[in-house]
């Protein structure tokens, strides 16, 4: 509901780096505020983060791989995090009887997510070297007639 009102006015990838960057600080003060109204907020505001990532991730690994039909992984994998993740979330918190603890795991994937997202957005930018126009190639040999 609200990806498409952002999406005319910000780029996939830009959306994608700000949906996975508000969910950590969401997750983060998630994790540090004791008052009910500041926790409903921070898991309010990391809900709403959250939801544009699934999507946009899987626009863009079908874009990165042009509709190939090599990417049934993807499908095949997408669910993983979401069906591991709360288990393995439930199970430190049970652990170490604290829900704190296990919202560490969560905040961890979205650290590397965000971590991952920088990585291809930097990779993605064209190179100095890359982005200079090329230089013309005279035809004849050089040396030869000089």
């Amino acid at each position: 509901m609200i990806a498409p009102v952002l999406l005319r006015r910000i780029s996939e990838i830009g959306l994608l780096t700000a949906s996975v960057g508000a969910a950590f600080i969401g997750v983060s003060f998630l994790l540090l505020r004791r008052s009910s109204f500041g926790i409903m907020l921070s898991a309010a505001s990391s809900g709403i983060a959250l939801g544009p990532i699934y999507p946009l991730c899987l626009a863009r690994v079908m874009a990165l791989a042009h509709d190939s039909p090599n990417t049934k992984w993807v499908f095949a994998t997408s669910r993983l995090g979401g069906a591991l993740l709360p288990w393995l979330s439930g199970k430190i918190s049970a652990y170490n009887g604290s829900l704190r603890v296990g919202l560490l795991v969560p905040l961890l994937a979205l650290g590397a997510m965000l971590i991952l997202q920088i990585i291809s957005l930097n990779r993605d930018q064209p190179d100095d070297q890359t982005s200079r126009p090329a230089r013309k190639l005279s035809r004849r040999p050089s040396g030869l007639l000089e």
